[in-house]
């Protein structure tokens, strides 16, 4: 939302949480962002000084943690991608992002930036203003989530110059939230129409069920905050529900990362005030190979679709298997599909299925040093 031509609060805020990171919280950072202060524009001076001086006040550690391990688990994953040959991302939601500004995969990576037009229109205007080159790769797509269709998405990123043949990486931070259902599903129906082999990493928040104290503290502050400035949250998914979306819209569910696992856990050990919430939680998913239609087989037991026999070493489905097809059935996660977490084999309290430490941890190890080439996606 836009008011009075300036960008909506919820992505001054955001931004704001990125630049005052590197200024009030300790060595070392979590997620660089040098380009952030600037597209504060004249409000950089305001907003910082709330962070210098409340800096450990719970709603502001929370939100310079929460963007901060988002964005830097995304362009993680963008790294991995793009060495194997993956060069269009989409930044869906893209507020006062600053990747395509800053970063060195910029330029071999066509960067799409998803948003509403009037914010888009005041951040062009910034970075002219602020003399912040806009490289070719740089690439503005004006769009409102909540009111047009799956169809519009794709058909404007086409007209920007995206291809739908080649795979991508999209992401989607810091939005569901805001929106509807509805407006979600439409979403993930246009991303299902990229190319196989594309991925999506989409945040979302978990309802209040499952979220720990401060989690709880963190969401109550921060709704009221948004609300108050016509920007009211609207949608919380557990990991059930979110996987179900997914795979209803032709999704492969590849792993569900809590915000505490966005780190190694010997990174939490700091000695500033950020700390996880049970609250965020980051979903990755995978568009499968287009599948040709064949006698449906009966389904098997639970048991024998969660054993991983048929997963491959990121989680994703190997040659003998397939992408998952079935529903998520309030027992956990589609087979195949990771929940990063450190509790042991079982069901948590949260009705999540998750993996041993030692083989999540292996598995997490091994997709860091050789995931996925994307060079060998389907084209």
């Amino acid at each position: 939302m836009v008011n009075n031509g300036q960008p909506s609060r919820t992505a001054l805020m955001a931004a704001a949480a990125r630049a005052a990171h590197l200024l009030v919280d300790d060595s070392p950072a979590i997620f660089a962002d040098p380009l952030a202060r600037t597209l504060l524009g004249e409000r950089a001076e305001e907003l910082l000084g709330y962070h210098r001086s409340f800096g450990e006040h719970p709603l502001l550690c929370g939100t310079r943690t929460t963007v901060t391990t988002r964005s830097r688990y995304t362009e993680d994953r963008l790294a991995a991608l793009a060495a194997r040959g993956l060069d269009q991302y989409v930044i869906l939601g893209a507020g006062l992002d600053s990747f395509a500004y800053r970063s060195e995969l910029a330029h071999p990576v066509t960067v799409f930036e998803v948003d509403e037009p009037a914010t888009q229109a005041w951040k062009r205007d910034l970075l002219a203003s602020t003399g912040t080159a806009v490289p070719p790769s740089a690439v503005f797509v004006p769009v409102d989530f909540e009111r047009d269709g799956a169809r519009s998405l794709t058909d404007r990123l086409v007209r920007a110059g995206f291809d739908p043949g080649r795979p991508a990486l999209v992401s989607w931070l810091g939005v569901t939230m805001y929106l509807t259902r509805e407006a979600i599903g439409r979403t993930l129906a246009a991303v299902s129409g990229f190319a196989p082999g594309s991925e999506l990493i989409v945040e979302h928040f978990l309802p209040a069920e499952l979220r720990d104290e401060a989690g709880q503290s963190y969401a109550e502050m921060a709704m009221a905050a948004t609300a108050e400035q016509g920007e009211p949250w609207r949608t919380f998914l557990s990991v059930e529900q979110l996987d179900r979306l997914l795979v209803e819209h032709r999704l492969q569910p590849v792993e569900y990362v809590p915000q505490r696992e966005t780190l190694a856990p010997a990174d939490w050990q700091r000695t500033d005030a950020l700390r996880p919430l049970d609250l965020p939680v980051l979903a990755r998913a995978r568009v499968p190979a287009r599948q040709v239609s064949q006698p449906t087989a009966p389904a098997e037991p639970w048991s024998a679709r969660s054993s991983g026999a048929a997963c491959g070493a990121d989680g994703g489905v190997t040659a003998a298997g397939s992408p998952p097809s079935e529903t998520a059935t309030g027992r956990g996660p589609v087979a195949g599909a990771a929940v990063r977490s450190t509790p042991a084999v079982g069901p948590t309290s949260q009705g999540w299925l998750i993996a041993s430490p030692r083989s999540q941890r292996d598995r997490i190890a091994t997709e860091r040093t050789n995931p996925p080439d994307a060079t060998s996606m389907p084209r």
